[in-house]
């Protein structure tokens, strides 16, 4: 077994099982000192085997190395917990002492600062804050503060908002990543003041040549231009024009708004120009190097992907002044090491995930696309296999973060990528000559503006090549592995002819199909032995939406919200690509509306709802869309039944002459079982009396309980009917009807009903075997 000093990699190795470990850490919940002492034995161990030589000791170390990437995790989440974290005085008035510890300008209206607390005072005592920085979102109209100031803010501290949905974003995880843990708004605050300044002179000197830099920039280029220069040059990407940024982010090419290697690489191919134009020595020209790069980093507010990109180049510059043979995988797997030791959450950003994965990427495939390309002339051939090497990598990570991937990045980066050579060159000469002298700044950022001209032109032209993009659901993780596990194989098939070298491919063309069927098995395996019904009651504001998840695999909709994109970017981010049935309770723009983008972009079998009475536009626009896709709808008049499965849906209408609109509701008892969840729509008392008349059976588990909670559904004759064991109302927050009604909430617990509401719980998700359900908890 080889060491890992005879390796060509050895740091791969540890970055994967690091990794691994760190992901674990993040999925299973083990008390702390377990791990710790789980980690001290394995340590022992490893020193012991590795005193006498054994066979086991790497085993031992990769064990550990898992191991510490557990207990990074767990450390942190006891560091989140703790009673010196800032987490322990939400929703309390508090004043807090801090320091700024960076600044950026949200849009036109808004600053946002973190902040590092270093006390807080709670009931005039004084509790020290260890743990946790702070978000603080101030309007644009208060003073402005900068690095180092020390703020006292009187307020009241709150939780960054959690994902509505499954799947769905999540800004308090999103902050909890770069280790903020609280949030305070405009809303939350007393009164605040500027106690005086602190922070290290160094990084305050730095910090004053970014903002020479700015300001060079803003008085040489007009604007928006001078928005998109700084973008390229400083990171302020909040600051570009949403309109070009959507451009970029639809297109592929969000990337080229992101500092990165390419930047720091033309930095330092400046620098080198100069000092061979001075004929300095090399080793100036390599502590140069370290010192620009260094200062780039602080300049730019230690973006991730600068110091990602930075951490590379200083290595590499150090290893090259000492004549250490640079292996650039290993090299870039080391200052990986380095980031996740720093931060475990950063393996979760997907920018570090794309950065270390094209690079990987472009390192492993290029070569093998470029022979391919042999036929056409060296530079095409060079551009155009790096993007195809980065979009074949890459692929998988956008379609899962982003449900979306894009053909045009193949082409777009051989026509962009000149230009944004060019402007970032420019920029970069035009800052450093505009510290001699603004004119100088301006003839170069002429050239730069004419630039960023002719980019956005190429910008809108490739807008026409829109139909290359698609949209995908979000992909299972076994399939995201398989993938990569194919693409690793399969390099050797695109490196040789298959047939001439096919014994050479066979083993693994073998290994292949095999992993291959073992990935559908467990894929499918898991839908054979699931018994599980289920519900999620969707956070859609002041409307309806539902979805199921049947035992047998069937995907089931009953209603969307208002919102037109809701229900389609849920179907997205939880992989559901395919809908069985889809329910219409009526024409009600809060429950139908959301609905419309998923009858356009999924695969929708069924459709069911009643007639409409009023054909408005979107009315019109639902019925345009099952036409034009040829999608089966059934409208129903009275009662029809449906059997799913092992589900059973029955589904009635009120046969009645409809005067209020909300009658036209059709009303869905699902059974499974001993199990029952009964949808009522926006029906009122008149078709509540109708089914009770009727002698229908309504008992059920679970009640969505009708139109929101108002008074004019949920009778007492109603309910007393039903007998719910759970209530849950699907409600906004805040909504100009003051719903739910306190009259039916009463009504409610006078029958012995729990009540959930999405307005406060967000996704209410239940499951249920058939014989009693649970909630699922976030």
């Amino acid at each position: 077994m080889k060491k890992f000093s005879e390796m060509k990699t050895p740091f791969l190795v540890i970055l994967l099982f690091l990794g691994l470990g760190i992901i674990l850490g993040t999925k299973i919940n083990l008390y702390w000192e377990v791990i710790l002492i789980s980690l001290i034995l394995t340590l022992i161990s490893t020193i012991i085997l590795w005193y006498y030589e054994s066979q086991l000791t790497k085993v031992i170390v990769l064990i550990l190395i898992l191991l510490l990437g557990i207990m990074q995790v767990e450390a942190l989440e006891v560091e989140y917990k703790s009673s010196s974290s800032i987490t322990n005085f939400v929703r309390q008035e508090v004043t807090i002492q801090g320091q700024v510890l960076s600044s950026s300008q949200s849009g036109a209206k808004e600053y946002e600062y973190i902040l590092e607390p270093n006390f807080v005072k709670l009931d005039n005592n004084i509790n020290k804050i260890k743990y946790g920085k702070i978000l603080l979102k101030l309007r644009s109209n208060r003073q402005e503060y900068k690095y180092g100031d020390r703020l006292k803010i009187k307020c009241q501290i709150t939780l960054p908002p959690t994902n509505r949905n499954p799947g769905g974003f999540s800004y308090r995880s999103y902050l909890k990543n770069k280790q903020v843990y609280a949030l305070i708004t405009e809303a939350g605050i007393r009164e605040i003041k500027l106690k005086g300044e602190g922070g290290n002179q160094l990084v305050k000197m730095i910090l004053r040549l970014r903002e020479n830099a700015s300001r060079i920039i803003n008085q040489t280029i007009d604007r928006p231009y001078d928005f998109l220069l700084r973008g390229f040059l400083l990171g302020d990407k909040e600051q570009i024009p949403l309109k070009i940024q959507e451009n970029f982010k639809n297109l592929g090419l969000n990337h080229l708004l992101v500092i990165s290697g390419f930047h720091i690489g033309l930095l330092i191919l400046i620098l080198n120009s100069f000092a061979q134009g001075l004929r300095l020595p090399k080793w100036i020209a390599n502590i140069g190097g370290l010192l620009l790069i260094s200062i780039y980093i602080i300049i730019t507010k230690g973006q991730a992907s600068v110091v990602r990109a930075g951490l590379v180049v200083l290595l590499y510059i150090l290893g090259s002044t000492f004549n250490r043979k640079i292996n650039i995988c290993n090299l870039l797997s080391l200052v990986a090491i380095m980031m996740l030791m720093i931060n475990p959450y950063y393996l979760f950003q997907p920018g570090f995930q794309l950065s270390f994965l094209i690079t990987y990427g472009i390192i492993y495939l290029m070569p093998v696309l470029k022979r391919r390309l042999s036929f056409i002339p060296n530079i095409i051939a060079t551009s155009l296999a790096v993007s195809l090497a980065a979009q074949l990598v890459a692929f998988p990570i956008l379609v899962y973060y982003f449900n979306q991937v894009s053909l045009i990045p193949i082409l777009g980066n051989i026509l962009v990528m000149p230009l944004v050579s060019l402007i970032i060159f420019c920029g970069f000469i035009a800052v450093l000559l505009g510290h001699l002298h603004l004119v100088f700044a301006q003839l170069l950022n002429n050239i730069s503006m004419l630039l960023i001209i002719i980019l956005l032109g190429v910008i809108d032209s490739l807008k026409n090549l829109s139909f290359l993009t698609f949209k995908l659901v979000k992909p299972h993780y076994l399939l995201i592995a398989l993938y990569y596990f194919l693409l690793y194989q399969f390099k050797e098939i695109i490196t040789y002819n298959i047939i001439p070298y096919y014994s050479r491919c066979k083993e693994r063309i073998t290994i292949s199909i095999m992993v291959i069927l073992l990935v559908l098995l467990l894929l499918h395996g898991h839908s054979i032995l699931n018994e599980e019904l289920k519900l999620i009651f969707l956070d859609v504001g002041q409307g309806d939406a539902a979805y199921l998840s049947l035992p047998t695999g069937e995907d089931i909709l009953i209603d969307g919200g208002f919102n037109e994109d809701e229900m389609a970017n849920f179907l997205y981010r939880n992989g559901i690509g395919d809908i069985e049935l889809m329910i219409i309770s009526h024409f009600h723009q809060d429950h139908v509306k959301g609905l419309l983008k998923v009858l356009q972009e999924f695969d929708v079998r069924v459709v069911l709802f009643p007639e409409p009475k009023v054909k408005n536009r979107l009315v019109r626009n639902v019925f345009k869309v099952l036409k034009s896709k040829q999608i089966d709808y059934y409208m129903i008049n009275d009662f029809r039944k449906l059997n799913v499965g092992e589900i059973n849906f029955n589904i009635y209408h009120y046969s009645g002459a409809i005067i209020e609109s909300n009658n036209n509701s059709l009303l869905v008892k699902i059974d499974y079982g001993d199990f029952q969840v009964l949808f009522t729509g926006d029906a009122g008392r008149e078709v509540e009396k109708n089914l009770v008349k009727r002698g229908i059976k309504l008992n059920s588990e679970i009640l969505k309980v009708g139109h929101h909670g108002s008074n004019s559904s949920s009778s007492q004759l109603f309910l007393a009917q039903v007998k719910p064991k759970l209530a849950v109302i699907s409600v906004g927050k805040n909504n100009q009807y003051n719903l739910p009604d306190l009259q039916v909430k009463d009504r409610l617990y006078k029958i012995g009903s729990d009540i959930l509401m999405t307005k406060n719980k967000h996704a209410i998700v239940i499951k249920s075997n058939g014989r009693y359900y649970w909630l699922e908890k976030k």
